[in-house]
């Protein structure tokens, strides 16, 4: 691969980093969202697509964190490694919360939203890159959203590890579209572009604007391994950490090594011994009575959970839940939601309340 004059070898690069090169010359994207467990490479993959990106189409970015004083330590440090890997020191030049090319205009600028007067004037950017995204507060987003415009092939991108799954990036902004799957490999100069069929995911949403990847440590070639046995690393170290993760603290395994969204515990939980990890699997719906529980309290909403009972198998389990939330937290728009779902599954058994 080349680019200015410099001859970049395949082997430098993630997989991530072939999904991301032609998603930010796709004019119909404007959203790019990248979430996944830690030692995923998002931010140094990122910096390395932005960097080229950068030299090669003379494009600006503007880089946000929640706090400014995480920037020095953090993300500017990271696109820092990320250029000095890639040899592209000789054409560009560093200063204090900025990377600049020396072959054009085009810029990387770092900023803190600490004063979210920093939002204004983000317009005269290509491509805005929110780091570290689950920090952010959701009024920063609406408000960037309405000012980056006014130039074409304008993006965001957005990263973050799914601490919990109530976060209001998953509730009031990503779960509300529709969403379906990708291929997850892509053309690039190297047969090793394939995300991990097991643990990752890409998707496209409905409006075709917006572009969802998943990603683990299995996709960073400098924790498992190039897969040509040529290149990348194989940090034993960071494997034996998940390994104990895995065996002693799950939670944390499932959060930080698989990118699955984390279970927020208060230590008020009904249930004491409930665990998500032990008591939670996909099951099937059996040919057989449904039985309805219905909670009635209407904050913070009606909660209606399906449930079978199979003598044969000596086996009470619930099999499907349905959160009503407002406005159809009450008696008359729960039964409505409970009856579409009824109509979906094509239900016609009797049904206990």
């Amino acid at each position: 691969m080349s680019n200015a004059g410099i001859t970049f070898h395949p082997r430098l690069f993630n997989p991530l980093y072939w999904h991301l090169m032609p998603l930010l010359r796709d004019q119909a994207i404007r959203f790019i969202y990248i979430e996944g467990g830690s030692s995923a490479s998002k931010t140094f993959t990122i910096g390395q697509a932005l960097e080229v990106t950068m030299f090669e189409h003379n494009i600006s970015s503007l880089i946000f964190r929640r706090y400014h004083v995480d920037i020095k330590d953090s993300v500017y440090d990271t696109f820092g490694t990320a250029l000095a890997k890639l040899e592209l020191q000789s054409i560009s030049h560093k200063q204090e919360d900025l990377i600049k090319s020396i072959i054009g205009d085009a810029q990387l600028r770092f900023r803190g939203l600490d004063d979210q007067e920093k939002i204004k004037g983000i317009e005269k950017y290509d491509i805005i890159y929110n780091n570290e995204w689950s920090q952010f507060d959701e009024d920063m987003w609406d408000q960037q959203r309405k000012r980056l415009r006014g130039r074409p092939n304008q993006k965001f991108i957005c990263d973050w590890n799914p601490v919990s799954s109530k976060l209001w990036q998953y509730e009031n902004w990503l779960d509300k579209d529709e969403w379906t799957d990708l291929p997850l490999t892509v053309d690039a100069p190297t047969k090793y572009n394939a995300l991990n069929g097991e643990f990752a995911f890409k998707k496209i949403n409905k409006a075709g604007n917006a572009v969802w990847i998943k990603i683990t440590y299995r996709d960073n070639f400098w924790i498992v391994g190039h897969p040509s046995g040529k290149g990348g690393f194989v940090d034993v170290h960071t494997l034996a950490d998940y390994e104990y993760d895995r065996l002693h603290k799950p939670n944390l395994y499932r959060i930080y090594a698989n990118g699955e969204r984390g279970i927020m515990r208060t230590g008020g939980e009904f249930w004491k011994q409930f665990d998500d990890l032990k008591h939670v699997r996909p099951v099937v719906l059996e040919k057989s009575t449904i039985h309805v529980s219905l909670d009635q309290n209407v904050l913070p909403y009606v909660t209606q959970s399906i449930w079978q009972v199979l003598p044969a198998k000596k086996l009470i389990r619930q099999v499907h839940e349905i959160p009503c939330k407002h406005p159809d937290n009450n008696a008359v728009k729960a039964a409505m939601k409970l009856v579409k779902w009824l109509d979906a599954i094509d239900y016609k058994d009797l049904l206990y309340i």
